[in-house]
């Protein structure tokens, strides 16, 4: 299945391809991704490899959905963060996801993104998305996306926002 570029007034937001092997190694390792992310143990260059073919690229073929890079519209080769939709197990409906490098924070590039890829998206009626409890600027941007607290999961590690439209 292919997946298409979402554009916005400032962005493109692309599939990731190994040569953004680099990017994915900083993002993981951002310490606000460690923290309300978590860590994925997304070190070397194999291991964003794998993340990229095994991970996303598979998630592109087999649900047409998946976190893509996020791009300045001036160099799209460069990624500054990820968003996308994401088919998950545990889940009955999409989950959205979202994260910049720390040097592009403050700029509306989050919302902008997240707002791109739910208009790109709008099919899905119903789209969650999972926050650390502690993730205030997440939180404050899902509201103002429309999103509304659905739940806690049983560890209250982690809150489920839901979007119905």
């Amino acid at each position: 299945m292919t997946i298409s570029v979402i554009n916005s007034a400032r962005l493109i937001i692309r599939p990731l391809t190994l040569a953004d092997v680099d990017f994915v190694i900083a993002q993981f390792n951002e310490p606000d991704v460690l923290n309300y992310i978590g860590n994925r143990q997304i070190i070397t260059v194999e291991d964003a490899k794998n993340y990229i073919v095994n991970g996303r690229q598979l998630s592109y073929q087999q649900h047409g959905i998946g976190s893509m890079a996020i791009c300045l519209k001036e160099n799209d080769s460069v990624a500054i963060g990820l968003a996308g939709l994401l088919k998950r197990a545990e889940l009955d409906y999409p989950d959205l996801g979202y994260s910049l490098l720390s040097k592009y924070y403050h700029c509306g590039y989050g919302k902008e993104a997240a707002t791109a890829v739910l208009g790109h998206y709008s099919q899905y009626k119903t789209i969650l998305a999972q926050v650390n409890p502690d993730n205030k600027i997440s939180k404050a941007l899902l509201i103002k996306l429309n999103f509304e607290f659905s739940h806690s999961n049983d560890a209250k590690t982690t809150e489920i926002f839901k979007l119905s439209r």
